[in-house]
């Protein structure tokens, strides 16, 4: 028994394994873990892992420079999968980073009927702050 942990996910697991991951997913849920997922990039072997496992959550990127989920992913929302989004201000690139991050959440929010929940990376102390201000201005 692991004790009381209520949630993991799986790191970048080996998609070419899938019975792997599977195997390890279930394990985890036998030892009385709550929820299991994994966090991945977003692909479409990973839904299919997932909903295979009855995984209760799948972690990935989206923002509105990184797309990719919209496709693959985004049509299992609400069919048992919770969507776990990361990288919602653009990612450790630069170069896509947001403008402004009343920009990001005001992409972030117009899908909100798909994303269970949002993580919102931080830089810094200041970049903190502007993140905590916007939040509270949004309600």
């Amino acid at each position: 028994n692991l004790g009381r942990i209520d949630g993991v996910l799986l790191h970048n697991p080996d998609l070419s394994k899938p019975d792997a991951i599977i195997t390890a997913c279930g394990w985890l849920k036998n030892q009385g873990t709550k929820f299991v997922g994994i966090s991945t990039e977003p692909d479409r072997n990973a839904v299919k892992i997932a909903l295979e496992a009855g995984l209760d959550c799948l972690q990935f990127p989206y923002s509105a420079w990184d797309r990719r989920a919209e496709d693959d992913i985004f049509p299992h929302a609400g069919k048992g999968l919770k969507l776990i989004i990361n990288r919602i201000l653009g990612g450790p690139e630069k170069s896509k980073a947001a403008k402004s991050i009343k920009d990001a959440a005001a992409f972030i929010s117009e899908r909100r009927d798909k994303i269970g929940v949002a993580i919102v990376g931080t830089k810094s102390i200041e970049h903190l702050k502007e993140v905590v201000d916007m939040l509270r201005t949004q309600g």
